[in-house]
This record gives structure tokens, sequence and C-alpha cells, in this order.
């Protein structure tokens, strides 16, 4: 009787989507910085995991691992942080 060599596995790879640009890679972590450059984004951008439904999207930071290991593909976007520096109320 012949032994059946096993076969390798084919190698996983990852899907994913930044600010609707498709990419994959082989590693299950990405970090929010690494996120940045594959679409060039400015370095005062941040980085958000987008969330279906009415819930807020998760904010990646920049050495921040984000899992694309879950079901389905995740959805990233970039984008200017919103900051209230500079906003000041004047009351009357």
């Amino acid at each position: 009787m012949e032994e059946k060599t096993p076969r390798p596995e084919p190698e996983r790879t990852f899907k994913f989507k930044v600010d609707n640009k498709q990419f994959e890679q082989k590693e299950q972590f990405i970090t929010g910085a690494q996120i940045k450059a594959l679409v060039n984004a400015p370095a005062a951008y941040g980085v958000w995991l987008v969330v279906p439904g009415p819930a807020e999207d998760d904010e990646i930071g920049e050495n921040e691992k984000a899992d694309l290991g879950r079901p389905g593909v995740e959805k990233f976007i970039t984008g200017p942080k919103q900051t209230t520096e500079g906003c000041h109320e004047l009351s009357a």
C-alpha cells in the first residue's frame, strides 16, 4: 500500500479594502500605519475600521493591529482626524 503524502495547505490570503480599493496580503494582522502607507494617506490622517450599522467606526491607531481573519472583507477608511483645537464657544 502506498502512503499518501499530505498535500500542503494552500497559502491563505486576507482580503480587505482601504478607501474602496481592494488589497490582499498573507499576514492576518495589519497596523494603522501599514494601512495608511497602502493608500499614501498623509501622516496626520486617521484610519477607521468600518462597522456596519449605526455604531461608530473603530479607530485603528498607528501601531494598533487590526485582525483581517474575521469573516467577510474588512473595510477601512482614512481621513482627517476630527479636532476641536481652536474652537471656543463664545458666551453672550
